[in-house]
This record gives C-alpha cells, sequence and structure tokens, in this order.
C-alpha cells in the first residue's frame, strides 16, 4: 500500500510537469476540450481552466461525449480523452464514449467513485495509467477487443467491479492493472491471446511467455506452472481467504500480497527447489522499518513446503542483504500466526524467520534432512513467547542447532523414534521445559542442547544405549539433583557410568521406558508371541531385528518366527517401527 502511494504520487507528479498542456481551449455542450491538432481537426476531452484542480467537480450525472464538436466554425472530431478530464468528479454516474475515440488519458476517470457503468467504443487501443483508478461504483466494464494496452492501477480500487475479461488484441498489462478490486471473482483472458493467458480456468491473468502470474483474485488457482508470482499480483485483494503456492514457483515478487487484509491461510506446497521472496516495504535508508511479504496479512496458518530466500537487492541498497535483521524477513512479527508446519523437504530455515510471532503456539516440525535453522543470535523461534507445543515428524533423523532454542513457553518436548542426533543448543534456554522424550535412536547430543532449561523435571531417555552428549554443558543449567532420568530396564547401569549421565542423581529403571510402541500393529505388520516364540506378520522379506532391553541384538535378519533363549522383555523392529513384546 505505501509503495503504491508513493508510485502514485510519483507519476502525478510528472504527468503535472506538462499538466498545461491539457488545459482548455473551449467548452461546447457542458464538455470542456483542448486542441490536439489544429490541422487535423482533432480535440480531446478535458478539464476545465488551466490544471485539474482549477475548478472542482465540472461534470456529474450523465455525459454522453459526441463524435464532433464545431468551435470557430471550425468542425473538430474527438479521438481523446485527455488525462485528469474527468479527475475527482465524484458526481459523475454515466458516461458514453464514441467510437472517434481512440484512447484514454492517465487519469482521465481517476476517483470518479459515483461512476456505475462506462460503454468503451471498439475504437480505443490504449486506456492508460489509473484511468478509471478509484471508480468503486464502477460494477462491470467492457474492454474491447481494439486495445492493446492497459496502463499501471488502470483500474485500481474498483471494489465494485466483480468480473473482468482481457481480449485477444492486449499486448500489454501495467502493474497492478486491477489491484484493490475486492469484489473481483472472475478473471478471464480470451483465448487466442498471444501475450496473456488464463490458463486451468485459474482466475488469473498470467504472463504466457514467461509464466508469471501477474494479477489474481479472490478465486485464484495457481496453476503448477506458474514459475513466478509477479510484483503486486495479489496487491489490496482483501477477499483472498487462503493460498497455495505450488512447487513450480521459484520467485515471489515485491508487494504481491500486500494489503491482503483477510489472508489467514498460506501453504507453500512440498518441493526441492528454494522459493526466492520479495519485500512488501522497505526503507532503504534506515535499519529496522522494513516489511516482510506477508506483513499485511493476517495469517493464522502456515505449510511451509520447501526451503525460501530473499531476493538481494544489497548491491543497491545494503541493507537488504539481512533480512532478518532490518525487518523485512516473511513472517517477521506476524503476531497473528497460530500454527506453523515444516514440512518434509525443507533443509534450511534462516535467521529470524518466525521473529516476534507471539500468537504462535504450535510447530510440526516434519522436515527430514533439515541442517540449518537460525543461529545463537538469530533463532528462528526467538519471540514466540507462546510457542507451548513442538511435535517432531516419525521421518526426521536430526534436529538442527539451535532449532528451538529460546522457546521460553515450551513445556515439553518428544523426540521421535527416527531422531538420531540433537543438534547444538537446540533447546537452549527453554526455560519452561519441564519433561523431554529422547526417542530410541538418539545417539548424540551436542553441546547445550538443553541448556537454560532450569524447570526440567523429568527426561524419558527410550535408548537402551546412553546417547552420547558431546560436553558436559549439554544440560547446563538443569538441576541434576532434582531431574529425574527414566531408562529401559536393564540400562541403568550404562547410564550411572556414561559422561554427562552420571551427573545426574536419579536414574531410574522403568518397563514403560522401552523406546516402542505401546501397540503391536502398525499397518499391514503384526507382532505376536506364539508357543514362546515371537511370530511377525505382514512383514516378508524384510529385514527384522530383535533386541533385549540391555541393547544386545539377538536377531537379525528375514525370518518371521523367531525363537529366543529367555523370558522377557524384547523389542522387535520392523520397517523403522519398533514393538514390544514379552515372553
Amino acid at each position: 500500500m505505501k509503495q503504491n502511494i508513493l508510485r502514485k504520487l510519483m507519476l502525478i507528479a510528472v504527468l503535472l510537469t506538462g499538466v498545461n498542456a491539457f488545459a482548455h481551449d473551449f467548452e461546447a455542450g457542458g464538455i470542456y476540450y483542448k486542441i490536439i491538432s489544429s490541422s487535423d481537426k482533432t480535440v480531446a476531452v478535458t478539464y476545465r481552466g488551466d490544471s485539474y484542480n482549477s475548478y472542482n467537480k465540472e461534470y456529474s450525472g450523465q455525459v454522453t461525449i459526441p463524435e464532433s464538436v464545431t468551435y470557430n466554425s471550425n468542425t473538430y472530431s474527438v479521438t481523446s480523452i485527455g488525462s485528469f478530464a474527468f479527475y475527482n468528479c465524484s458526481g459523475l454516474t454515466n458516461v458514453t464514449i464514441p467510437s472517434s475515440v481512440t484512447s484514454i488519458g492517465d487519469y482521465a476517470f481517476n476517483n470518479c467513485s459515483g461512476l456505475t457503468s462506462v460503454t468503451i467504443p471498439n475504437s480505443v487501443t490504449s486506456i492508460g495509467s489509473s484511468a478509471f483508478s478509484g471508480c468503486s461504483g464502477l460494477t462491470s466494464v467492457t474492454i474491447p477487443n481494439s486495445v492493446t494496452s492497459i496502463g499501471d492501477d488502470a483500474f485500481y480500487n474498483c471494489s465494485g467491479l466483480t468480473s473482468v475479461t482481457i481480449p485477444n488484441s492486449v499486448t500489454s498489462i501495467g502493474y497492478s492493472a486491477f489491484s484493490g478490486c475486492s469484489g473481483l471473482e472472475s478473471i478471464i483472458v480470451e483465448s487466442g491471446n498471444t501475450g496473456y493467458d488464463s490458463r486451468d480456468n485459474c482466475n488469473a491473468i498470467i504472463a504466457t511467455l514467461t509464466n508469471t502470474l501477474i494479477t489474481g483474485c479472490k478465486n485464484t488457482t495457481i496453476p503448477n506452472s506458474v514459475t513466478s508470482i509477479g510484483n503486486y499480483a495479489f496487491e489490496d485483494c482483501s477477499g483472498l481467504t487462503s493460498v497455495s503456492i505450488p512447487n513450480s514457483v521459484t520467485s515471489i515478487g515485491n508487494y504481491a500480497f500486500d494489503n491482503c487484509t483477510s489472508l489467514k491461510e498460506l501453504r507453500i506446497e512440498d518441493g526441492e527447489s528454494t522459493l526466492s521472496l520479495g519485500y512488501n516495504y522497505y526503507n532503504y535508508n534506515t535499519s529496522g522499518t522494513g516489511e516482510g511479504l506477508f506483513y499485511d496479512c493476517p495469517l493464522e496458518t502456515l505449510y511451509l513446503g520447501r526451503n525460501i530466500k530473499y531476493t538481494d537487492y544489497s548491491s543497491s541498497y545494503p541493507y537488504t542483504s539481512y533480512p532478518e535483521r532490518y525487518g523485512y524477513s516473511a513472517f517477521y512479527n506476524t503476531t497473528t500466526l497460530k500454527s506453523v508446519t515444516i514440512g518434509k523437504s525443507v533443509t534450511s530455515i534462516g535467521n529470524y524467520t518466525f521473529y516476534g510471532c507471539s500468537g504462535l503456539t504450535s510447530v510440526v516440525f516434519n522436515a527430514e534432512n533439515c541442517t540449518t535453522m537460525g543461529s545463537s543470535t538469530n533463532p528462528v523461534f526467538s519471540g514466540c513467547t507462546n510457542l507451548t507445543s513442538i511435535t517432531i515428524g516419525d521421518k526426521v533423523k536430526n534436529i538442527p542447532d539451535y532449532a528451538f532454542s529460546n522457546c521460553s513457553g515450551l513445556t515439553s518436548v518428544t523426540i521421535g523414534n527416527s531422531v538420531t542426533s540433537i543438534g547444538s543448543s537446540a533447546f537452549k534456554d527453554c526455560s519452561s521445559l519441564t519433561e523431554v522424550t529422547l526417542g530410541s535412536s538418539v545417539k548424540e547430543i551436542d553441546s547445550e542442547a538443553f541448556s537454560g532449561a532450569k524447570r526440567l523435571g523429568k527426561i524419558y531417555s527410550l535408548n537402551p544405549t546412553p546417547p552420547t552428549c558431546t560436553d558436559e554443558d549439554v544440560f547446563y543449567n538443569v538441576n541434576k539433583d532434582k531431574c529425574r532420568v527414566y531408562v529401559p530396564v536393564g540400562a541403568g547401569e550404562d547410564y550411572k557410568t556414561t559422561y554427562v549421565w552420571w551427573d545426574f542423581t536419579y536414574i531410574v529403571e522403568d518397563e514403560k521406558v522401552t523406546g516402542v510402541e505401546s501397540t503391536l500393529t502398525d499397518n499391514d505388520v503384526n507382532v505376536v508371541v506364539e508357543k514362546g516364540n515371537i511370530i511377525v506378520n505382514g512383514a516378508e522379506d524384510a529385514n527384522i531385528e530383535v533386541y533385549s532391553t540391555n541393547g544386545l541384538c539377538v536377531y537379525n535378519g528375514t525370518d518371521t518366527g523367531i525363537a529366543v533363549s529367555a523370558k522377557g522383555l524384547y523389542i522387535v523392529r520392523v520397517n523403522g517401527k519398533s514393538f514390544k513384546v514379552i515372553l
């Protein structure tokens, strides 16, 4: 919005430098004219006086522009509607334009809020910038097949407009041509247009050659063939409530979702390619005053399916090379955001990505091979003071360094059985954390992973083999005289004699801590005990491992009927899942 206003003001300033060019020469029938060519006998409809604001609202009601007009015994053909001709004439309700007119100038009907009907003849070839901008009462407009160009902001803020059809003659559409048309439900580009299309009934305008979506509406579905979303594409689209970005899209331009005040759900589909994001507003001279791409959007739910990065303007504007520091990272201070799901393909999450998202309460982390999340000074979830729930997906292999550091509202976390390592400072300064469950596959916990978790009172470690702690600061500032560590039966002595774990006063063997699922069924796999043998059904040709509670592997093979030598509790692992059986 800010950028659009600035752009408009700059355009007006440029136009005003030649504003006298359209000062009226004569009046006839209540309409003011400017002689364009004395030799060709052509005139343009214009405003009264030397400047567009010399008089106030000189046109009102219904205006019918004639094809020709006589002045001083000369007959002139009316060939254009000049810039600012009907500017701010809010009392104007209806205009009939003759077939002699070939162009509609910049700001010609700007802010004619009472205008409900306009007929553009098949002679018009160009519609100027902001020509109908602010015509909020305009409910329909027919763009004839003669028009080749539509200027910037041509129909900006025509909030009553419900449908637009772009004829196949149009070869140029400017920025924000239909931005702010909050009532727009249907956008169609006629077949045969070589420059634009609305493929797959997407309700959008797409630049065919570049596969760039340049204009959308509240009913737009972005096709999977689109590779970029252009600047201002959904600007001021207040009716847009949800949007899904397909994995074909590799870039989203600046101000693309500026002022989308109803956008609550955003889904960035899973994909391998990195998505490059522009920004919403940036103060080029002052740090910390920018706005991220979704700054004006009251997002509540987000699915982040792939890596994101920010368009680099640092060669021109040095501050922009640090989006996390200067306020224009995509979700910076999105206080309405409640839930975030990180998809399986994400491998990196940048500094301060969710900085200041104080309304965020839950995160589902499904990134299977994420290696980078923020840094020690720029945590991903810094300022997310109400984040109380983190769910780690069952295929996640590692928790990156600093992943959830500074999540001061987090009270408990369960690390699934697929996770093998927990990175440095992963849960550092999670000061409200009281309970942690470490999955059966966790083998290594890096420096300061749980440092500063002062309220931590229970640790459930499901691996019979104590995970390796890389240094003594893994549980720094955790009260080891009060915090109890629960381990599988038979594993107590190993924990008591292992580096860092030996610092805990209370290490308790618990038969409920097995690192296995409570059920013996997982989809087609079923594990039962028959006549003293372990029987695995539905796992033909699968590798099967059987462990005792002290971590000793007593069987490794493909037999589905397994005999063991002693009674007791065993852990059966099949297809990445674990099951508990008692003989």
